[in-house]
């Protein structure tokens, strides 16, 4: 396996989405689809460091949370390089269609670059890494009940045996 993190820089890849449809769907949906952002050996490589718990914190047992079947894991420092530059890239246009919702609803605004947040988060004790990462279990479901959350970023790796794909 290739080390993740000779990936191809993934910021140069979110600077090319079409915001402007991202937050229409948003809008319109609740949820956005960009297409394939990772290439099948990165997802593959994301599939297979899965169960490396060295690169993780914290596993959960969605289960035992009535999250649905399955389990995630929350990355560990330091991030995948993947993972960093997929985070340093999607947070700036999802923190301003965020903030765009913010102003509408009378809240207030996140800072609009990741560094800041990472301040504002360091200020209030939060150090640890949030990214994290999916395996659902065998009918793939997940539940949070009546819950509303802000908007995070989600990539889908298939492992059915087709072609791994995300977006």
């Amino acid at each position: 396996m290739s080390d993740i993190a000779e990936a191809e820089d993934l910021r140069e890849i979110t600077e090319r989405l079409d915001w402007a449809a991202v937050e229409r769907q948003l809008d319109e949906e609740g949820f956005a689809a960009t297409g394939p952002l990772l290439s099948a050996e990165q997802c593959r490589e994301v599939v297979e460091i899965f169960d490396d718990g060295t690169r993780y914190r914290s596993t959960i047992a969605m289960a035992r949370h009535a999250f649905g079947e399955g389990r995630y894991r929350y990355f560990d420092d330091p991030l995948p390089e993947l993972v960093q530059q997929l985070r340093e890239g999607l947070y700036p246009p999802l923190a301003s269609i965020a903030n765009r919702w913010a102003d509408r609803l009378g809240e207030r605004a996140f800072p609009a670059t990741l560094p800041a947040l990472l301040e504002e988060c360091a200020k209030v004790g939060q150090h640890k890494p949030t990214p994290l990462v999916l395996r659902y279990g065998g009918r793939g479901l997940h539940r949070r009940g009546e819950r509303v959350h802000r908007a995070a970023p989600a990539a889908a790796v298939a492992t059915d045996g087709g072609p791994p794909a995300s977006g």
